[in-house]
């Protein structure tokens, strides 16, 4: 599985030292993260720096006034 993270073959061997001695990487913590489940439905939204808004009835608007409908576009 190492080797699908990197073309650099020093990099595959550090990751596969790394997991059969159990030190966890950015790799392993990323493959354990759970998406957002209000982001993977498209209504966590990034698009202004008053954020992030998450917007879960309908007719709610963000900070700066965005609508479901433009965090979804």
């Amino acid at each position: 599985m190492a080797q699908a993270r990197s073309i650099d073959p020093a990099v595959c061997e550090i990751l596969e030292l790394a997991e059969t001695q159990g030190i966890k990487t950015s790799f392993s913590r990323a493959d354990e993260m759970k998406p957002c489940p209000i982001g993977s439905d498209g209504r966590c939204c990034k698009n202004c720096a008053m954020g992030p808004c998450r917007l879960v009835k309908p007719g709610q608007v963000g900070i700066c006034g965005a609508t479901l409908e433009t965090v979804a576009a």
